[in-house]
């Protein structure tokens, strides 16, 4: 069938040649808008986490089959308590409902389990699900966390990115590269970066705290702990070298002692590592160990 669209409807005895629904318009409009949410800015639709059993919903507008979804404000949603003994995970929706006619946003509950997985989206004619995160209730949780919460607005899956017809972008495999990357740091990384990042920022509260004179305590005691190491691994070197002396004749091991008291060991001054230029080589049957000096313009070992 042939259509075309829109006209201006005139009146013919009493009533309108030409009648639109809402429907039509987002037909139209679906031609050159894809579904998914607008990145007019990084945070548009993202979920934060709220230190409690809630999370907020941030501004932003998302489009679905021409139909067009706006939240102007932070919008804080519950979540349900969490399981004793079993986790789940919940899905942040915005979702088109047809018999209602309207969208909004809402928190689709999984099924506790030992090996939770999410509940199937819906689309259909009665109603469209979008997901925007899906967030891990563990067992027991008191509180929802930043690192509970995955993001899914680049998920064509499940949500997408709207953009023109004329620039359409699939973000499929962007978004599957960023979960698997953000996996690998979770299980390799993240333990040792928080508690690096929790050290460093005790230390600035320190300063920025006017506790200037406990800063410079956290300070020097990282120096210490440096230092300590060093000296620990000079005892090693030099319990090496005794082995290596001891193994020798006498000749070789006078040759070897007098180029070992040259040498100025790695030391720590001010912060900052030293570590000399040494060179070594054998001769006839000597091993030679030595520290870099200049003399008279010319290098001697």
């Amino acid at each position: 069938m042939e259509r075309s669209f829109a006209w201006d409807a005139d009146p013919v005895n009493g009533e309108y040649d030409r009648v639109y629904y809402f429907a039509d318009f987002a037909n139209y409009f679906s031609t050159f808008v894809e579904n998914g949410y607008v990145p007019k800015h990084q945070d548009a639709l993202s979920v934060m986490a709220n230190d409690d059993m809630t999370v907020s919903l941030n501004i932003g507008k998302l489009f679905m089959d021409g139909y067009m979804y706006e939240n102007t404000d932070p919008l804080i949603l519950n979540i349900d308590p969490a399981d004793g003994v079993l986790s789940r995970i919940d899905r942040i929706s915005i979702t088109w409902s047809k018999s209602k006619k309207e969208i909004c946003a809402g928190v689709i509950k999984g099924e506790p389990s030992y090996s939770p997985v999410a509940k199937a989206i819906r689309r259909n004619a009665d109603y469209k699900d979008y997901i925007v995160a899906d967030i891990e209730i563990r067992a027991g949780a008191i509180r929802i966390l930043q690192k509970d919460i995955i993001d899914q607005r680049l998920n064509d899956e499940v949500c997408g990115m709207a953009v023109g017809f004329l620039n359409q972008i699939n973000t499929r495999e962007l978004y599957l590269q960023i979960q698997e990357d953000l996996k690998f740091f979770r299980e390799t990384s993240e333990s040792g970066f928080v508690d690096w990042k929790n050290s460093f920022e005790s230390a600035m509260e320190l300063w920025t705290g006017g506790q200037q004179a406990d800063f410079q305590k956290w300070k020097q005691n990282a120096k210490e702990e440096m230092q300590e190491y060093f000296e620990a691994f000079q005892t090693t070197t030099e319990t090496w070298i005794d082995h290596i002396k001891n193994s020798l004749d006498d000749n070789a091991a006078t040759a070897l002692q007098k180029q070992i008291d040259e040498i100025k060991y790695y030391y720590v001054l001010e912060e900052t590592l030293y570590v000399p230029q040494t060179s070594a080589s054998v001769s006839e049957g000597v091993l030679m160990l030595g520290t870099e000096k200049t003399v008279g313009g010319e290098n001697e070992y």
